[in-house]
């Protein structure tokens, strides 16, 4: 617009866009108004409002403000002050009332033991802590007295003011927890403030006092005896029979002389670690003596048996007698014992319970048959074992799937189980599943498997209590085959029952027969045994009579044919002595002389050829013999005169002539003399002599020899560590000994803990059987002798040696060359037969064995059996070129007897 001038009062103007606007203000002064009109209005240098810039209101809180040179400036009142030092919040500090700046910019109000408060600019005590209090009025100490310190001032005891009282003679009050109390320890020496009472001060004698003895509260005991407390200290008289031992007449007289065996009769007098205190002296326990200065129970001591210095060489006393060993067999995987004390104990395999301990545990030391005493004679066989009692009962246990056990059951037992009704028992047979009893009235009782009739009631049922056996009197002795049972009467006459598949009924027929049946012909019948699927009989003129099956000669007439009625065995007279091997047996006359028949492959028949012999034939010059005994395929025999000589097979040094040569007539084993008892395993021998030491040579895989070592002896190796011998017997794989003591000692093979030490480990040394308490005086076999090398099955060497192959349902056969066999009869066992791995492994049958489960067919065919379970590769090469043949029959298998079986592979 013309004419008109833009001004600013204060600064310059400037004209934009038609407009006038300020353009720059004097030094001090702000447009604060944004107005052109007036200019640059504000002077910021004075103006409190806006002081040093538009908007910049200086506080006027607790003072007068005022703007000087730009700056904000605060005048504080009385009681107000700017501590911070910020004119901008003003006087911020109420002096009057901050305990942060009581009276003043930082003067801090604190004050001991107190809650402190600002009033009107002075620090003072608002309340005191617990337990302390104000009691000078001096605010600049705070709550100076702890109304419950000890140190506290007296007259300020729990309260400002409170003054404690003067305290009696021979006392110091003073002020603890708050109370005003006396300090007892300032009593004077043999006073004592004991009741804690201010007013009666050290009211307590303390020198003299019973209950506060040489200080408050310490009573003397007045335990057995009688106290008092002289210059402060206790001192007691005890009654009679005790004793202040400790010398701590606070506790009394804490020990009684009668019967503490520390202190005897006198504090000191301590009892020998084996005698009691009784009545104040010193003495041995009840039941027990001094021997050699210490007491033992003579009724337990192995060392002092019954009396003093009465050894007990086996280790066990009982009842203060030494037990003693009389009589050992052995079995494959368990062995029972009866004890001397007519107790029975088993160890070995127990997988039926036939150990009789009450489990099915097996035990690699004897254990007690459970709860059982009075037993006149034990009998095992495979998986059960019967006992004859004292009182003519009997018990059994084990395995009862056939009732054979006898308790109306078929129920396995682990106890010794009586069998009911059966009295007057004077002997016990057992077959594989079935048992017979002789009563003394001569009558006889079988339960148990009867498939065959074998229990001779007129039945096949099978009985699982006993059961008389009709039409039988006058019994004089029982024989127990696998599937027959025969009987000697009183009038040398023998009846027979059951399975004759082979004729060993004796009375003509192959016909079974479900009750006694007379062996016709048959009379004056010294002794009676049973085989497996034959029966011999020695006659009291000294003759032996055969019947049943007869392969390889076995009968010893002169054939091979099976004889349905007795058949006399040619050559034999005045016989005392029968010993029967796998495939040859040998008779002993009472002239010594001896004769031998069957097979002779290795010239174990000794007549210095090794033509099988199918009629007994004289061993030549071989006289004055009093002991023969037979192994696998060797033989030896004990002369009068206390030598011994063996022929036959040598394969492992089993004659002891120092070499392997088999020999075909008899050689001296060098080296032996006065030997008093001979016995042969399947590949080694042992012999006793009259000195009780043991010798033993032949083979050794398992230690059997028990010399230390493993391998083959094939001369005499004297036993080292054994003496005082009774009796040895050679088992397969392990052998034992009876000592003169009654100790048992045994070394070998141990897989089922057969030696009895206690563990699993073989032994190649005698090792104690840890019987415990009580010694054996009998022992049973159970299954027979174990496998003594792979792939070898142990023969039968005499009556308590049987022998069963091991089960194969749980793939641990001691047989490491075996495979599985057939089932058996019901029971779901197997057995293990030769594996087909070369034309060595040798299967031994055995002969009157009651146990074997094979069955053996002849046949010239090159095919497989009737049930194709078998074909010729795994048959069996017999003698005579004949091939043999496994195969079942009902379920039941039957030996191979007197055929000598080699397994082939093809």
């Amino acid at each position: 617009m013309c004419d008109r001038t833009c001004r600013a009062p204060n600064g310059s103007a400037v004209c934009t866009d038609g407009d006038c606007r300020v353009d720059a203000c004097d030094i001090g002064f702000f447009d604060c108004d944004n107005a052109i009109a007036n200019g640059c209005e504000v002077n910021t240098v004075t103006n409190a409002l806006n002081c040093g810039g538009c908007g910049v209101v200086c506080s006027t809180a607790g003072g007068a403000a005022s703007c000087v040179g730009g700056a904000c400036r605060i005048t504080c009142t009385a009681g107000a002050a700017n501590c911070d030092g910020n004119a901008a919040n003003g006087c911020e500090a109420n002096t009057n009332a901050s305990l942060q700046h009581c009276g003043g910019c930082g003067a801090a109000c604190s004050l001991p033991h107190a809650v402190p408060g600002c009033i009107g600019g002075v620090c003072r005590v608002q309340t005191c802590e617990m337990g302390f209090g104000d009691c000078d009025g001096n605010p600049l100490n705070g709550c100076e007295v702890e109304f419950a310190a000890a140190s506290g001032a007296l007259n300020h005891c729990g309260a400002c003011g409170r003054l404690c009282p003067a305290p009696p003679t021979g006392a110091m009050s003073v002020c603890r927890s708050g109370r005003c109390e006396l300090e007892s320890t300032m009593c004077p020496s043999g006073l004592g403030d004991c009741d804690g009472v201010i007013a009666n001060g050290c009211e307590t004698t303390t020198a003299t006092s019973v209950a506060h003895c040489g200080r408050c509260n310490n009573a003397c005991s007045t335990s057995n005896g009688t106290t008092s407390c002289l210059a402060g200290a206790c001192r007691i008289v005890c009654n009679a029979g005790y004793g202040d031992c400790d010398a701590n007449a606070s506790n009394g007289c804490e020990v009684g002389l009668a019967t503490d065996a520390t202190h005897c009769g006198a504090c000191g007098n301590a009892c020998p670690a084996t005698r009691v205190c009784s009545a104040g002296s010193c003495i041995c326990p009840t039941g027990q003596v001094v021997c050699g200065g210490v007491c033992v129970n003579v009724n337990t001591s192995a060392n002092h048996c019954g009396a003093c210095g009465n050894v007990c060489r086996s280790g066990t006393c009982a009842a203060g007698r030494c037990v003693q060993a009389a009589q050992l067999a052995l079995g494959a995987d368990y062995s029972c014992a009866r004890m001397s004390d007519n107790t029975v104990r088993c160890w070995g395999y127990n997988g039926y319970g036939h150990l009789g301990n009450g489990s099915g545990a097996s035990r690699s030391t004897p254990a007690p048959v459970a709860d059982f005493s009075g037993v006149a004679e034990v009998t095992a066989v495979s998986r059960h074992a019967c006992a004859r009692m004292m009182d003519g009962t009997v018990r059994c246990w084990g395995n009862n799937d056939n009732g054979q056990l006898g308790d109306g059951t078929t129920t396995i037992r682990y106890f010794p189980t009586p069998v009911p009704g059966l009295t007057g028992v004077a002997e016990v047979a057992l077959g594989f599943l079935h048992t017979c009893a002789r009563r003394t009235d001569g009558t006889v009782l079988c339960w148990g498997d009867n498939s065959t009739g074998q229990l001779g009631d007129g039945t096949a049922t099978d009985r699982g209590s006993p059961t008389m056996v009709p039409g039988l009197s006058g019994v004089v002795e029982l024989a127990a085959g696998y599937g027959h049972t025969c009987a000697r009467l009183n009038d040398g006459t023998v009846r027979c029952w059951g399975n004759s598949n082979f004729g060993q009924l004796g009375d003509g027929t192959m016909t079974q027969r479900r009750t006694p049946t007379a062996v016709p012909g048959l009379s004056g019948v010294a002794e009676l045994a049973a085989g497996h699927s034959h029966t011999c009989a020695r006659l009291m003129d000294g003759t032996v009579r055969c019947w049943g099956y007869n392969g390889s000669g076995t009968l010893g007439d002169g054939t091979m044919t099976n004889r349905l009625t007795p058949t006399v065995i040619s050559g034999l007279s005045n016989v005392g002595g029968l010993a029967l091997g796998r495939l040859h047996s040998c008779a002993r006359g009472t002239d010594g002389t001896v004769r031998c028949w069957g097979s002779n492959s290795h010239g174990q028949l000794g007549d210095g050829s090794t033509t099988e012999r199918r009629v007994p034939t004289l061993a030549p010059t071989l006289i004055d013999i009093a002991e023969l005994v037979v192994g696998d395929t060797h033989t030896c025999a004990r002369s009068m005169d206390g030598t011994v000589r063996c022929w036959g097979s040598n394969t492992f040094g089993q004659l002891g002539d120092g070499t392997t040569t088999a020999r075909a007539v008899f050689t001296p084993v060098p080296g032996l003399s006065d030997i008093t008892d001979i016995s042969a395993g399947s590949n080694h021998t042992c012999a006793r002599a009259a000195d009780g030491t043991a010798t033993c040579w032949g083979s050794s895989s398992y230690g059997q020899l028990g010399d230390g070592t493993f391998g083959q002896r094939f001369a005499p190796s004297r036993i080292p560590s054994l003496s005082g011998v009774a009796d040895v017997v050679a088992g397969g794989a392990h052998t034992c000994s009876t000592l003169t003591d009654g100790g048992l000692r045994c070394w070998g093979w141990n897989a089922y803990g057969q030696l009895g030490d206690g563990t699993m480990t073989s032994r190649t040394t005698p090792v104690p059987v840890d019987l415990g308490v009580g010694g054996a005086a009998q022992l049973a076999s159970g299954s027979g002798t174990p496998a003594p090398a792979p792939g070898w099955h142990d023969p039968l060497l005499g009556v308590q040696r049987r022998w069963e192959s091991r089960r194969w349902d749980d793939h641990s056969s001691p047989c490491p060359y075996a495979r599985p066999g057939f089932d058996g009869r019901g029971d779901g066992q197997r057995w293990c037969l030769p594996h087909m791995c070369s034309n060595e492994r040798r299967h031994r049958s055995l002969l009157g064995s009651q146990l074997v489960r094979a069955t053996w067919r002849r046949d010239d065919e090159q095919s497989h059996d009737t049930n194709g379970r078998f074909g010729p590769e795994r048959g069996c090469r017999g003698r005579d070129g004949q091939h043999l043949y496994l195969r079942p029959k009902h379920g039941r298998q039957r030996p191979l007897l007197g055929v000598e079986c080699v397994w082939t592979t093809r």
